[in-house]
């Protein structure tokens, strides 16, 4: 009997010392995952065409995963789940979100306003050169007021340049917009630029095909591909490819968890953002190409001003420059188009 009783004493204690040894490996595993969550307001791009900006997501999210090894693993949100820019980017800002792909926007902090300023590009060359490389100009520009917002800023692809739909008429010149009610994004900038030139009105992204489609507004100013990604193209009549802003995402991360991250992780996530923003580069190039074919096959009228043309928007550009630089400040405005200003007669 005593030793029946050794027995079962001995298998007890293997049996207790394999659930701890279970329980300990579980716990250390679960330690060693970091998880974060990706917020965005671009489309599903499993659920959209033309979505390079969305598309940045998937890949960058894949490679850190992989060359983490799955020690930091990302998942993204789109279509905004995790709420609007300005929400998402003072989440960032404030810890509930890890990171935040998007474009944060001037009424969140005036400085971001450099960014929006009409015509502040020739070409995506210059886009390039002076943000979408890791020490241009107005990347860095960038990077240091994030810093101010607990936040850090890893990279960034080219972005594009928007045009105009509408349902009534084709585009071309300033003069054209004068009986248009156009959609804008909320940004006092933005706000701006169009205001003295037509019927303004901010509302929600995911407002707008209902409000093209019931004529609530006229138009809105878009980039090509997204005027297809958003189906768009199914409520609008005309494009108009006059390029009046840039607009980038920008690749943004809450400053104490990019910190808390192991100096080897730290490198993978940067490296990782800017080779998913090559790849959202390259798919963004094709992306335009497609775009206005389309667009044509959709019926949908494209058009592209003359140089002419183009020169009434830039110079109307000009015109509102002094009400913009009081928005953005004085400082980061003559800071930015100091960095352009260089860099135009580089090129000349």
């Amino acid at each position: 009997m005593k030793r029946l009783l050794a027995i079962l004493l001995v298998l007890a204690m293997c049996f207790c010392m394999a659930a701890c040894g279970d329980q300990g490996g579980s716990a250390g595993d679960k330690e060693a995952v970091i998880e974060w969550k990706m917020g965005s307001a671009g489309a599903d791009p499993a659920m959209s065409l033309l979505s390079s900006y969305s598309e940045f997501m998937t890949k960058f999210v894949e490679l850190v995963n992989e060359r983490s090894d799955g020690r930091l693993v990302i998942t993204p949100y789109y279509n905004s789940i995790l709420g609007g820019d300005v929400q998402m980017m003072n989440d960032c800002r404030d810890g509930n979100l890890e990171v935040y792909r998007g474009n944060p926007l001037s009424g969140i902090d005036s400085r971001f306003g450099f960014k929006a300023m009409p015509y502040l590009f020739s070409d995506y060359d210059q886009v390039e050169e002076l943000m979408c490389s890791p020490d241009g100009g107005l990347f860095l520009m960038m990077k240091e007021i994030l810093k101010d917002h607990n936040c850090e800023l890893v990279g960034m692809g080219h972005g594009t340049f928007r045009g105009l739909v509408n349902t009534k008429h084709p585009v071309k010149t300033v003069d054209d917009v004068k009986d248009l009610t156009i959609r804008i994004y909320e940004d006092p900038t933005v706000n701006a630029f169009w205001t003295p030139l037509c019927n303004a009105q901010p509302l929600p992204w995911n407002d707008l095909y209902t409000a093209l489609q019931t004529g609530v507004v006229d138009g809105a100013e878009m980039a090509s591909n997204i005027v297809i990604s958003s189906k768009n193209d199914e409520v609008v009549k005309y494009f108009s490819e006059i390029q009046w802003q840039w607009v980038g995402s920008f690749t943004i991360i809450n400053a104490d968890a990019f910190n808390a991250l192991p100096d080897d992780l730290k490198e993978i996530v940067v490296e990782c953002s800017w080779e998913a923003g090559q790849y959202e580069n390259e798919m963004e190039e094709k992306y335009r190409e497609e775009a206005h074919r389309m667009l044509e096959e959709r019926n949908v009228e494209v058009y592209i001003p003359t140089e002419e043309e183009m020169q009434t928007w830039i110079d109307y550009a000009h015109s509102v420059a002094p009400k913009i630089r009081e928005i953005v400040g004085g400082e980061t405005f003559d800071k930015a188009m100091k960095i352009v200003d260089e860099s135009n007669e580089k090129r000349n």
